[in-house]
C-alpha cells in the first residue's frame, strides 16, 4: 500500500511539474524599452492595462541575438567550411529590425502610445510611406490598419522607426532604423529638377534657337550676342535655372557690354534684376 501511494504522489508531482513548466513556457517577458544600437524609447507595454486586455505573445529579434553557443557554433561550422573550400564564406546580413506581436490590444492602449511617442520627451513624428511627416495622429478604432512613427536616430542621415500593424486579433510593433531621411518637398523638387534639367551646351543652344525679339533684344539674329555662364544656379518656380550672362559686342569700342543677367530652367526664361533681386518671365510669354 505504501508504496502505491508512493508512486502515485510522484506521478502527481512529476505532472504539476511539467504543467508549471508550460506556464512559465508560455510567458514572455516584456522589454523595458525598444532599442536599436544606440537609440530607444517607451514600449507598447507601458501602456498596457491588465483590465483592457492585451498582452506579449513573442519576440522576432535579428539574428546577432542568438544565443551566444548557437553563434559560436556557426562560427566553428563557417571555419571549417572555408578551410573545406579554400575561400572565404559569404553571408549576407539581415537588418536589425525587432518584432513584437501582441494579441488583444485596444484601441484605447494604441492611442495612448501613439499620444507618448509623439509627445515632446519621445520626438517622433507619424510619416507615411514616402516618409512625410503627417499633421494628425491615425485612427485606432477600425478592425485593422497601420502606423508608422519616426524621429531621428543617433546614427546620421537614418530614422529610428516604430511600425504598428493591428488586425482585430493580433498586433504587431516592428522597431527598426532606416536609412534616409524625413521628406522634403523642397529637396525633391531640387532632385527631380536637377534630374530634368538641361545641360549648358543644351541651354546655350536653346537660347540662341531663339529671335532676339522673342527676348526683348535688338537686332535680327542671336549670332550678335554671346551667352556665358554666370556664378551659381537658382530654384525659379521650382525649377532649377542656370544663371547666364549675355552680352553684345561694341562695334565703335570693340568690346563686349553686358546686356542683362538671365536664369533658364525647363525651357523658361527669367531676367534676373540683381540690384531688386527679382526674375521676370521674358519667355514664354
Amino acid at each position: 500500500m505504501n508504496e502505491t501511494i508512493k508512486h502515485c504522489l510522484t506521478a502527481g508531482l512529476a505532472a504539476a511539474l511539467c504543467l508549471l513548466l508550460a506556464g512559465c513556457g508560455d510567458k514572455v517577458e516584456p522589454p523595458e524599452a525598444y532599442a536599436v544600437g544606440e537609440n530607444s524609447t517607451v514600449p507598447l507595454d507601458s501602456y498596457l492595462d491588465e483590465e483592457e486586455g492585451g498582452k506579449l505573445t513573442a519576440i522576432d529579434a535579428p539574428e546577432s541575438e542568438e544565443e551566444e553557443d548557437g553563434e559560436e557554433k556557426k562560427d566553428e561550422e563557417a571555419e571549417q567550411l572555408s578551410e573545406s573550400t579554400g575561400g572565404e564564406e559569404e553571408g549576407s546580413e539581415g537588418g536589425d529590425a525587432y518584432t513584437y506581436t501582441y494579441e488583444e490590444v485596444p484601441a484605447a492602449a494604441l492611442e495612448r502610445y501613439a499620444a507618448a511617442l509623439t509627445a515632446e520627451e519621445e520626438g517622433f513624428r507619424v510619416i507615411d510611406e514616402e516618409r512625410a511627416p503627417q499633421p494628425d495622429l491615425p485612427a485606432f478604432d477600425g478592425e485593422e490598419g497601420s502606423a508608422t512613427f519616426a524621429r531621428e536616430a543617433v546614427e546620421e542621415n537614418t530614422l529610428f522607426q516604430i511600425a504598428i500593424n493591428w488586425t482585430a486579433e493580433a498586433c504587431t510593433v516592428t522597431v527598426s532604423c532606416e536609412e534616409g531621411g524625413f521628406y522634403s518637398e523642397e529637396e525633391e523638387a531640387a532632385e527631380e529638377s536637377q534630374e530634368s534639367s538641361m545641360t549648358l551646351n543644351e541651354t546655350i543652344d536653346y537660347f540662341y534657337g531663339l529671335p532676339p525679339a522673342a527676348l526683348g533684344l535688338e537686332g535680327e539674329n542671336m549670332s550678335e550676342y554671346t551667352l556665358l555662364p554666370g556664378n551659381g544656379d537658382s530654384l525659379v518656380d521650382g525649377a532649377l535655372c542656370r544663371h547666364m550672362n549675355l552680352y553684345r559686342t561694341d562695334p565703335v569700342a570693340g568690346t563686349n557690354v553686358i546686356i542683362g543677367a538671365y536664369l533658364i530652367g525647363d525651357r523658361n526664361i527669367y531676367k534676373l534684376d540683381k540690384i531688386a533681386n527679382t526674375v521676370e518671365l521674358v519667355y514664354p510669354k
